[in-house]
């Protein structure tokens, strides 16, 4: 039916809406094994978005087991696409992948085996995050919503609070209930273990990354951040900090010597350091002491008044992002400052 055109089947919304449920009942390894599915083809490829809307509850297992299992089918294939000149298969099929990784927000929706399988997973996303660029976003996504729901779990004080929920469904709430204070400490405490790992692979990636990537590594940064050991942090923000005074002195140097296009290139690139290393030491914020959170403070204010849009851009979205957790009377009187000094290209972020 689902191969059917929607002049010949008009009941197509329906028919996604009872396999939909079905997923979220059985699970979707189940259903996948009812319905005969084991590869990708254009003859199922239907599935795929079904399943990303209504996996909640299911395992990691599934994920690293059954859809990698049929990701790593579809890799094989496509060099032999290739090679025969089926450029519009091979293209299909790497869009097969991208679709099935796309299922990993879906299968870190409430797992249920988190603690005993995330240090097999973690393995699997290291080495993506490292050599499929156009995964990244995927696998910040997911490791997101790992931490924010077990958090979620341990802020819970009434169950009542989650069958009182609307907007919960029956599959998530189900699902939901089984993240007790104690489960939730065991997968954060998994998930943990291997923070020191991600921060180093995600602060790689991150000072070579364009403005867009920023945008989805910065709040998986933050939330590894927010449950990782203080020393773990702290570690990575006095690196970052270093490396941004060794590139404020670099660029202070270079000013006082003559106005060459190579110092002007070499000036350029210490500028677009210190920004990147500025918004990295900021995205560890939520696992910095309040003395780490004053040396990054120290590092705002120059840059704010920093003759270098860029860099002061920057540092208005970093001082956003200081006020949003330590509002205090220093960082008051500093922002009534810095609202005359603020050049026109920064002010996005000044107005926050």
């Amino acid at each position: 039916m689902q191969n059917m055109s929607d002049d010949d089947f008009s009941f197509r919304k329906q028919l996604n809406a009872c396999l939909g449920s079905a997923i979220s009942a059985m699970g979707p390894k189940n259903v996948l094994d009812i319905l005969h599915i084991q590869s990708i083809s254009v003859e199922n490829e239907w599935i795929l978005p079904i399943l990303e809307r209504h996996i909640v509850g299911a395992s990691l297992q599934f994920f690293l087991r059954d859809i990698l299992g049929i990701v790593r089918a579809v890799e094989k294939s496509i060099p032999k696409l290739l090679k025969d000149d089926k450029l519009f298969s091979a293209k299909r099929a790497e869009g097969y992948v991208y679709s099935l990784w796309s299922l990993l927000p879906s299968c870190c929706n409430y797992p249920c085996d988190t603690s005993s399988s995330f240090r097999v997973l973690q393995n699997v996303l290291c080495d993506t995050l490292q050599n499929q660029p156009d995964l990244r976003g995927i696998i910040c996504s997911s490791i997101q919503i790992l931490i924010k729901q077990n958090k979620e779990a341990l802020s819970i004080t009434n169950k009542e609070d989650i069958l009182v929920d609307a907007e919960l469904s029956k599959s998530e709430r189900r699902a939901k209930e089984r993240y007790t204070k104690e489960s939730a400490e065991e997968n954060l405490k998994e998930i943990r273990a291997f923070s020191s790992k991600f921060l180093e692979i995600l602060c790689s990636i991150f000072m070579s990354s364009s403005k867009d990537a920023i945008g989805f590594l910065q709040p998986a940064i933050s939330e590894i951040a927010s449950i990782s050991d203080k020393d773990v942090v702290g570690k990575f923000f006095l690196d970052a900090i270093r490396k941004l005074l060794d590139a404020t002195k670099a660029v202070n140097a270079q000013q006082l010597n003559d106005g060459s296009m190579q110092i002007e290139d070499n000036s350029n690139t210490n500028n677009m350091t210190r920004a990147l290393l500025l918004e990295f030491a900021a995205s560890l914020m939520p696992g910095l002491d309040a003395k780490s959170i004053n040396v990054l403070f120290s590092y705002v204010k120059p840059a704010i008044k920093d003759n270098d849009s860029m860099n002061q851009k920057r540092a208005y979205k970093v001082l956003s992002m200081l006020l949003k957790v330590c509002f205090c009377f220093q960082l008051v009187n500093f922002v009534k400052y810095i609202c005359c000094v603020c050049l026109v290209q920064a002010q996005a972020h000044s107005l926050e």
